[in-house]
């Protein structure tokens, strides 16, 4: 597996565990690992404290970086966590088992107007629980990708991602307690030059 996210126990001594080395080495890739404490996750309304849970980040050298979150400034990611649009008329349910995973933003011409950070799912990972007739499909250039958005606050939900048609982008932002500016050093895809378009060169 290139890359994986783990929930270590450990003291609350600000040095990371010392098995993370040998985890890594799990990999036969041997990946790099980083860390990065987090001293409170909020669950559903209460505090508690997991000073002891780790927010690990395995650096596969050929394969890329695969970034797992399980909390966002202090709001826990549930394995199924709410969704909505900005007036409530939309309501989706994600399956997010293991968290965030690879949140990006894209510049292409319609994500650039956008501005969301996005993560994706399998198709099966999203359920539209209340609203589905407040949606509307927006598509261009292929038709390929479908972008829906709620028709009655415009606010965008989640889309049928061009480069894989097996997954849904979803707007981070649009995850309930979720405030996407606290997710740090969120990369940029170059949807300019869409990894679909050179394959027809």
């Amino acid at each position: 597996m290139a890359g994986f996210m783990l929930r270590i126990a450990s003291a609350v001594d600000q040095t990371p565990p010392h098995n993370l080395t040998d985890i890594a080495k799990q990999s036969t890739i041997q990946p790099m690992v980083s860390w990065r404490p987090m001293s409170r996750i909020r669950s559903r309304g209460a505090i508690r404290d997991l000073s002891q849970i780790y927010h690990l980040r395995v650096f596969d050298l050929k394969a890329g970086i695969r970034q797992v979150i399980k909390a966002v400034g202090g709001v826990e990611i549930l394995p199924r966590h709410k969704a909505s649009c900005h007036c409530g008329a939309v309501e989706l349910v994600l399956d997010l088992p293991d968290g965030i995973v690879n949140p990006r933003r894209c510049d292409c011409s319609i994500c650039r107007r956008k501005g969301a950070i996005v993560a994706s799912v399998r198709l099966a990972g999203i359920r539209v629980v209340k609203g589905a007739d407040a949606l509307r499909i927006y598509q261009f250039n292929t038709n390929t990708a479908k972008h829906y958005f709620c028709s009655i606050c415009g606010i965008y939900t989640h889309h049928q991602r061009r480069s894989n048609p097996e997954e849904y982008g979803f707007n981070v932002g649009c995850l309930e307690g979720v405030n996407p500016f606290d997710i740090p050093d969120v990369p940029t895809n170059d949807g300019i030059n869409h990894p679909a378009d050179r394959r027809k060169i």
